[in-house]
């Protein structure tokens, strides 16, 4: 599944968000979060978004051990992160929400569904700038078993997630991919129908999704991490050079430093863009109609969020 599709179902409960995050490595954890719960629609997740510095922390503290200091420092640049996202950010997804809506009732082209995840990808490269300070802080004080802790927690998640997508029949694992697809548009649209499963299975059945290379990306950017950490541990980075090399570890998030990995990424946020298309355009009326109200709703509670605080 292409990323552009993904970020145009992101309206999930906060569970799927925390699963959806373990793909991210460590550096880019806090900032999926915050991102992620911003563009989920029901109660609990606007109770997550007003709590979302604590649930950054929890789950890296899940992964890191953090130390009282640590933690401290941690929930303080967490909370800063979450004004500035709450005051700069969240306006800007309400007009994002609003020009979804807008295009709602029509047609949409492939085109148009790139756009969006052009521009959620613009909002998370900006948290991203935003959050280099916190993130720079993170890193320079992990300590070693911190980094024993981490290797630990990646390899588990690494089972799991070839036991997922890499390990049993073929059959199985497409089977698991539509289900994921359906429960997403459902959020959105309601109950689907034979038109919107038709197109889905097609694209499944045609898709050039490769788990091996959507494995491997996730152990680079794992073992990138478990790298800079070793280097900050043992001594070896003064200040400026850590810098560089969590500036490069973010970038890496959203550009893959492996040209292969680029190229696939590239032909499946079209396929993506394609398939999204495809399904909304086979969509009825009455699906369309709850499209919006979602949509309405969604913009409502954006709303809300965005004038906590002022």
């Amino acid at each position: 599944m292409g990323a552009t599709f993904e970020l145009s179902v992101m309206f999930v409960s906060v569970r799927r968000v925390l699963r959806h995050l373990r793909s991210f490595h460590l550096i880019s954890a806090l900032l999926a979060l915050t991102t992620a719960l911003v563009l989920t629609g029901c109660s609990a997740a606007k109770l997550a978004y007003n709590n979302a510095p604590d649930l950054s922390y929890w789950w890296i503290d899940s992964y890191l051990d953090l130390g009282d200091a640590q933690g401290a420092k941690l929930r303080t640049d967490l909370a800063t992160l979450h004004g500035w996202h709450r005051q700069n950010e969240l306006p800007l997804y309400i007009g994002t929400l609003e020009n979804l809506r807008r295009l709602a009732p029509d047609n949409v082209t492939p085109e148009q569904a790139c756009n969006l995840g052009e521009g959620l990808k613009a909002r998370y490269q900006n948290l991203l700038n935003q959050a280099e300070p916190a993130l720079l802080s993170l890193a320079q004080n992990t300590k070693a078993e911190q980094l024993a802790h981490l290797k630990q927690k990646f390899e588990k998640h690494n089972k799991k997630w070839r036991a997922e997508w890499m390990e049993g029949s073929s059959t199985d694992r497409t089977a698991r991919r539509q289900k994921q697809l359906v429960d997403r548009i459902e959020m959105l649209y309601g109950r689907i129908e034979a038109p919107q499963l038709a197109v889905l299975r097609a694209s499944l059945a045609n898709s050039g999704f490769d788990a091996d290379w959507r494995y491997r990306e996730m152990v680079r950017r794992q073992q990138d991490t478990l790298a800079t950490l070793r280097q900050v541990v043992d001594g070896q980075l003064n200040e400026p050079a850590l810098k560089a090399q969590v500036r490069a570890l973010t970038a890496s998030t959203i550009e893959s430093p492996d040209p292969g990995y680029r190229d696939y990424s590239t032909k499946m946020t079209l396929e993506s863009c394609r398939t999204l298309a495809e399904m909304h355009n086979s969509t009825n009326p009455a699906q369309r109609r709850t499209l919006i109200d979602k949509l309405q709703a969604y913009e409502t509670d954006a709303r809300i969020l965005a004038a906590v605080g002022r």
